[in-house]
């Protein structure tokens, strides 16, 4: 396992917690480095490259356990694509992606950003303000988050609303 310990509070702490070692990875520096799982056994590699393996992603559960999903190159694409069409999106778009890429969700939304030739905004850690900003500075065109991401964002506007209507008395 790779864990962005430089760049992450949670991921350095996961790394600490499995005794990964810092080190470098090709150009990135401050990685946690997990040990390798002797016992693990490799799946064999699909003679299409299409159907190899681009991603394993880690389903919550909604449905069971939670559980890798090895999804090819064919399923991911053919999945951002769809959405990308049914969504309507363009390259005009900006799209504002606080969902990690790690979900499969974060990582379709930003493959089909990247395949319509649209603006992606990856935000590491959701803010309010600051998604509020983006839509009024960037013309961010494009949210997806969990109902909390909306509710958040409307508190954020009303008490942002209130605060503006006080200081307008005040004055």
């Amino acid at each position: 396992m790779f864990f962005a310990a430089g760049v992450s509070k949670e991921a350095a702490g996961h790394a600490t917690r499995v005794g990964a070692t810092p080190g470098e990875v090709g150009p990135l520096r401050d990685i946690g480095i997990g040990a390798l799982n002797a016992g693990a056994t490799t799946e064999p590699a699909e003679a299409s490259s299409a159907r190899q393996i681009a991603v394993l992603i880690y389903t919550s559960g909604t449905t069971g356990v939670p559980k890798g999903v090895m999804l090819s190159h064919e399923n991911l694409l053919f999945s951002a694509s769809t959405t990308a069409r049914f969504r309507r999106m363009e390259a005009d778009d900006k799209v504002y992606i606080v969902l990690p890429i790690s979900h499969i969700v974060g990582i379709s939304l930003l493959i089909m950003t990247l395949m319509v030739g649209a603006t992606v905004r990856l935000v590491g850690k959701y803010d309010p303000a600051a998604l509020a900003k983006a839509i009024a500075d960037e013309g961010i065109t494009i949210l997806n988050g969990v109902p909390a991401t909306y509710q958040r964002l409307l508190e954020y506007k009303a008490v942002a609303a209130s605060s503006s209507l006080t200081a307008d008395r005040c004055a």
